[in-house]
């Protein structure tokens, strides 16, 4: 087979390097903080196509995520070197609220784990207390389980055929409701908030579970 495109072997070696780059960050800080400062331009010489840089860099940024997070508690060591990592890929504030946003759930519960909890400084649905702080606020749902029952019986009584295609039955019909199972159905919409102090629902009824 004759190949009738021939591959740029500078462009091709760039490439090639920015892919062993990003192996090298996404293995942690031991291999990859000295290859960071080299990331961002080795990506722009290897012009690679968006949809393909996008796969490399979602590869990459999983992995260091699962590495850091093998104990399930992020140090600021291994925060400051995934932001650092994050910067020098290029990835902007607006992928990290859509796109890596499961990853930031991910970091903020490590955090938490480590003993540091994200206080927010933006206005919150809930108003603080006096001394109290916003640890986290996300939508939800209030659930409450609820019991499925049918009714099951039959009729008792005489059929009489009275024209072709129509009878007429006597009788009554007998039977129970019968519980057949539950299931959790969505009560109310709202907010729930985490402080230092409570952990909060607010929605058409609010309620406050103090720690």
């Amino acid at each position: 087979m004759v190949r009738l495109f021939k591959k740029d072997p500078e462009r091709e070696a760039a490439e090639n390097r920015y892919i062993d780059l990003l192996a090298q960050v996404a293995a942690g800080p031991v291999t990859g903080a000295s290859v960071l400062p080299e990331l961002r331009t080795a990506a722009q010489q290897a012009a690679i196509s968006g949809r393909k840089d996008r796969k490399l860099t979602d590869r990459a940024v999983a992995a260091l995520t699962e590495g850091v997070l093998a104990d399930e508690v992020l140090t600021r060591e291994e925060e400051d070197y995934v932001l650092e990592t994050i910067e020098a890929i290029g990835i902007g504030d607006e992928d990290m609220q859509t796109r890596y946003q499961p990853l930031m759930k991910q970091l903020a519960l490590g955090r938490a784990n480590d003993g540091r909890l994200q206080v927010l400084d933006h206005d919150t649905h809930l108003m603080p207390q006096r001394g109290e702080s916003v640890h986290l606020e996300m939508p939800a749902g209030l659930l409450k389980e609820v019991t499925l029952r049918e009714f099951r019986g039959g009729s008792a009584g005489v059929s009489v055929r009275v024209a072709k295609g129509v009878r007429v039955s006597s009788g009554r019909m007998r039977g129970r409701m019968v519980t057949v199972g539950t299931e959790l159905q969505t009560v109310d919409a709202g907010w729930l908030s985490i402080t230092s102090h409570r952990v909060v629902f607010s929605g058409l009824r609010s309620f406050e579970w103090i720690g």
